[in-house]
């Protein structure tokens, strides 16, 4: 996969990032993806994007550092992570997770943590190659 460049998102990958989210399941406009990008400028989340060589951006993932109370040590959780269906299968995924891992010990990480729905069989599958474990549930209430 050395034709896939993985950076951090500039302004300019505004558009890609709305429509990456949107595959996600996630429809963003280009004004909520400018303002989500804005915010995680300023906290202890990144956003990386993965650049073909033709300059098309055609994956993401996105992060964030946090302590813990219980514990010592930072944990990073991927908040979203996804590639163009054209791009699936050829480890632009794969290539994400590595940048974000190598962040995430860098910053002294202790765990990498990602949380994803259970229609995703295929996106378990990967996970699961990739070294992660199924460890708990995920209990959510909507405010």
């Amino acid at each position: 996969m050395d034709q896939v460049q993985i950076r951090e998102a500039q302004p300019t990958d505004i558009s890609a990032i709305a429509g990456l989210l949107g595959e996600l399941g996630y429809p963003a406009t280009a004004e909520d993806a400018a303002r989500r990008l804005r915010l995680y400028s300023t906290s202890d989340s990144r956003i990386l994007v993965a650049q073909a060589a033709s300059g098309t951006v055609v994956g993401l993932a996105s992060w964030h550092l946090m302590p813990m109370l219980h514990t010592d040590g930072l944990w990073c959780r991927i908040t979203a992570l996804v590639v163009t269906e054209r791009w699936r299968s050829q480890g632009v995924g794969a290539k994400l997770l590595e940048a974000v891992e190598a962040g995430a010990r860098s910053a002294g990480c202790m765990r990498l943590e990602l949380t994803s729905g259970d229609h995703r069989q295929r996106a378990h599958e990967f996970y699961l190659r990739c070294g992660f474990e199924i460890h708990s549930k995920r209990f959510l209430k909507f405010l």
